[in-house]
């Protein structure tokens, strides 16, 4: 239903409103208008505070909490556990190290990490090309790819179990 049915929402609230008032005739019309003016002014009251109120109450209450939820993933989070899950799934004849894999990520230049876990992987797999699942060679760009969509899921399925 688009803009052309307006009257029709119209219509239906003068008809609630009008049987709302002569079902309540019995107690007392006065009283109806009143109680109708109160839940009148009760909705517009509502719809025009409820912008700032939310953002104050989100600030002052939720955030916080979504904050330490946060907090405590980061502290629980195993990143090297992470990636050495992404590379034990190409099943390649080797597990991953779990010491030799953080050795990696942690070094000096830490935007390289993920070159560095590429050499790693080639160098256990015997410098042969890293395949797909379905036989293909896997590039590294694809590697990265890979370990950003599973350290995505990883994170978020430990961040949906703390957040509310």
């Amino acid at each position: 239903m688009g803009t052309e049915f307006w009257w029709f929402f119209d219509a239906l609230v003068v008809i609630v409103a009008l049987y709302v008032i002569f079902s309540n005739a019995k107690r007392g019309l006065s009283k109806v208008w009143i109680l109708g003016i109160g839940y009148l002014l009760a909705v517009l009251t509502a719809a025009f505070m409820a912008k700032p109120l939310a953002e104050t109450m989100y600030n002052g209450v939720a955030v916080s909490s979504d904050m330490q939820a946060i907090e405590r993933v980061n502290k629980h989070v195993d990143f090297t556990r992470s990636f050495c899950d992404v590379i034990d799934g190409h099943k390649l004849g080797f597990y991953a190290e779990k010491q030799e894999v953080q050795k990696r990520i942690s070094g000096s230049d830490a935007n390289k990490f993920v070159t560095r876990l590429w050499l790693y992987m080639n160098l256990r797999n015997g410098n042969q090309t890293i395949l797909h699942p379905d036989r293909t060679p896997m590039t590294e760009a694809e590697f990265e790819a890979e370990l950003r969509e599973a350290l995505v899921k990883h994170y978020g399925e430990l961040l949906g179990k703390e957040l509310p």
